[in-house]
């Protein structure tokens, strides 16, 4: 059990890739997948394993803060007005995170348009991003227009249930700066940063639907699973970070412009939980798996 989990731990694997590599290839630890497999692995499975050990360490929440800014700035950058916040782990307090989740949007839906992949490239020039695992535009692909459910047919665009539909990132981090930096870069112009790599994902929401963003990036496995089965159940909804939709007709269901556009997330992120008829709950009691 403990193999199938480090297996599982790798980026890029997932329980169905864990059980192949244990069960059918007979591998018993990080040694045997470089050893007897590494040529068929993808390239983010690669770098999920290279960086297995340094992805395991925990983020203080100070660093995650640091993250979380020079994201905001870079986005403010290339669009004045973005606003940004840190989801996951972190907004439901934890003093330690296994990697770093932020939502980014803005009041002008023309800003969201492509902005992860401008995001990206202006992050990467500033020497913070190592390696791109994954850059999805399928939102602004379709032009940002909340996607229909289709019921027992299945979630338009493609994906998997479970897995909404925004614009995303997910990269690789390491602070480019040290202190013997300069030093070590004169001597050796190939001198290896010791900072440790992190994994950080970028999720780009248009401000229509920026609350249930915030809100299904912050909740716990647990609450978001109920939160699901009460819209279904209860409301005849789905609900998921890309907006909510009628089971009935697929249609699209504004739970966030009510009374005219929100001024900030948490406003957006409140107004959810008053459309689908729930008791706003402070991230911190999110805390579940």
């Amino acid at each position: 059990m403990q193999t199938l989990n480090l297996f599982y731990e790798i980026w890029g694997v997932g329980p169905k890739g864990a059980r192949d590599f244990y069960y059918r290839k007979g591998w018993r630890d990080l040694d045997d997948v470089v050893e007897f497999g590494w040529n068929n692995l993808t390239r983010v499975q690669q770098i999920g394993v290279k960086y297995y050990e340094e992805f395991q360490q925990k983020i203080a929440r100070d660093e995650v803060e640091r993250i979380g800014a020079i994201i905001l700035e870079a986005a403010n950058h290339i669009a004045p007005g973005c606003q940004m916040t840190i989801v996951g782990g972190y907004r439901r307090g934890k003093p330690e995170s296994g990697d770093v989740d932020v939502v980014v949007s803005h009041p002008d839906e023309t800003v969201t348009l492509y902005l992860v992949q401008r995001i990206v490239e202006e992050i990467e020039r500033r020497d913070w991003i190592t390696h791109t695992l994954l850059l999805s535009t399928a939102n602004s692909e379709r032009n940002q227009t909340p996607v229909s459910w289709k019921g027992d047919l299945g979630h338009a665009g493609g994906f998997g249930a479970g897995f909404d539909t925004l614009d995303k990132a997910l990269v690789v981090w390491q602070d480019p700066m040290w202190p013997s930096r300069e030093e070590d870069l004169a001597a050796d112009p190939r001198a290896k940063n010791p900072n440790v790599h992190r994994r950080v994902d970028i999720i780009v929401s248009p401000w229509r639907t920026v609350g249930c963003a915030v809100a299904g990036w912050t909740s716990g496995t647990t609450f978001q699973r109920d939160l699901r089965r009460y819209a279904k159940n209860v409301l005849g909804l789905k609900f998921d970070s890309s907006g909510v939709r009628r089971r009935d007709d697929g249609a699209w269901v504004d739970l966030e412009g009510v009374g005219g556009k929100a001024e900030d997330m948490l406003t957006a992120e409140k107004r959810v939980f008053e459309g689908l008829g729930l008791e706003w709950r402070e991230p911190s009691e999110r805390c579940t798996r």
